[in-house]
């Protein structure tokens, strides 16, 4: 995804996400896909999906129930995904939906380890591929909604992921009022991990993790 290549639609993280994940799939083809935090994808990407990989199996995981996800994807679990028993898939989705654990439809003290195990639940559950979007940057948290994931927390999930052999890479995007219709650009970590959590602006800061084959 390049900067000059995005198409303004939703103005906020998912115009950059939803491509890039597309893109993804596009070339990789997997024949399994797995998305972790489905709920109301079928507003968003999940008939984009279906159309990208019309003959793969396409399972969905949310703790809310969802109707019309259900009719696109072959199967819908609901639940909370460390629960469940899941197969593995190619390819394991979780856009924009990590940073929400603990914190929105069920709370715990502990969100930052909940979001760990459920990062660690994701590796486990992709075979070898896997996509992840989430907003990053200093740590803050909007009650009862999501917190940026930290530089620290990504570091954990990095070693995580080197852990099972596999690898990664991290690209961070960054724009100053996305409903204000600004642009989206790239920037580096360092600069992504300073950005504050101004709740007036929406996600001004999103990281998209790829983690492919050892």
């Amino acid at each position: 995804m390049r900067a000059e290549d995005i198409i303004y639609q939703h103005y906020n993280e998912r115009d950059i996400e939803i491509p890039t994940l597309l893109e993804d799939l596009k070339k990789l083809q997997p024949s399994s896909f797995l998305d972790v935090g489905a709920h109301y994808s079928w507003y968003h990407y999940a008939q984009q999906v279906r159309d990208v990989l019309p003959d793969a199996r396409y399972h969905a995981v949310d703790i809310l129930s969802d109707d019309k996800t259900a009719a696109i994807a072959d199967k819908f679990f609901r639940g909370n995904v460390l629960d469940l028993e899941i197969p593995c898939a190619n390819f394991v989705c979780c856009l924009s939906t990590i940073e929400h654990c603990g914190l929105s439809t069920y709370q715990l003290e502990d969100f930052r380890a909940e979001q760990d195990r459920v990062f660690q639940r994701i590796i486990a559950l992709s075979d070898p591929y896997a996509f992840l979007s989430f907003p990053f940057g200093q740590d803050n948290v909007y009650p009862g909604e999501y917190a940026n994931i930290t530089d620290n927390q990504l570091s954990r999930w990095q070693e995580c992921v080197w852990m099972a052999g596999r690898k990664y890479q991290c690209e961070c995007w960054y724009n100053e009022f996305p409903q204000g219709k600004l642009l989206w650009d790239q920037c580096s970590r360092h600069e992504a991990a300073s950005v504050p959590m101004r709740k007036n602006r929406g996600t001004q800061c999103i990281c998209m993790m790829k983690i492919g084959a050892g």
